[in-house]
């Protein structure tokens, strides 16, 4: 096992304590299929939007991290320092320039990160991904219940388009996969269910 792997399986550990897997998935918004490679030393390094989680989950700078990963620090002197660390991550960064932007600037922003996730989720809804799934593994609904921990009737419901709760998002990330074979995260589920909320308000709305 690489020594950055071995650190970042140490760090997580500590982390999640004795906290079950789902839990504490919650807790970091990270889905436990992803999780579970940390722990077990199969990723080397956190990338993305899970990087991003696990910063924010840990309240240091990125910086801190790498030097924790590359064996800078040890992992005590990571967590001791946590309190006096006030670099902003790179979405803060951005969040605080935004109120800096004129209103043009700021629809244009809005209309291009739309767009972004739009192309992103593929037209996609949370519901259409589940008949997807169904069809696919040739299962009956209620041992996709079973998989994921959600009961039958609420699967039912999301099935139909109910909007999903963030816990069943991280819930079903267990099991839904994309057309490559690689699981869907809990931020693209999570954009996906946002975006066609959106879509389904404006359709009511008369938009």
């Amino acid at each position: 096992m690489a020594e950055s792997t071995s650190r970042l399986s140490e760090l997580i550990s500590r982390l999640k304590g004795r906290k079950g897997l789902r839990p504490f998935s919650r807790d970091i918004k990270v889905d436990p299929g992803t999780l579970s490679g940390w722990l077990s030393g199969d990723v080397e390094t956190p990338r993305g939007g899970n990087r991003m989680a696990l910063v924010s989950y840990l309240g240091c700078a990125d910086e801190d991290l790498s030097r924790y990963l590359a064996g800078e620090v040890e992992l005590d002197e990571l967590l001791a320092n946590l309190p006096q660390t006030d670099q902003p991550l790179t979405i803060n960064k951005v969040l605080s320039w935004i109120p800096t932007l004129s209103l043009n600037e700021l629809a244009r922003l809005a209309e291009a990160a739309t767009e972004l996730i739009r192309r992103r989720t593929d037209s996609h809804s949370i519901a259409d991904l589940i008949e997807a799934e169904l069809k696919n593994r040739r299962w009956p609904i209620d041992r996709l219940a079973q998989e994921v921990d959600i009961s039958v009737e609420a699967l039912i419901r999301l099935r139909n388009g109910d909007q999903p709760a963030e816990e069943q998002l991280l819930d079903l990330t267990l099991v839904l996969t994309k057309s490559d074979g690689s699981r869907w995260t809990f931020d693209e589920l999570k954009a996906i269910s946002c975006s066609h909320h959106r879509q389904n308000t404006t359709h009511t709305n008369g938009g």
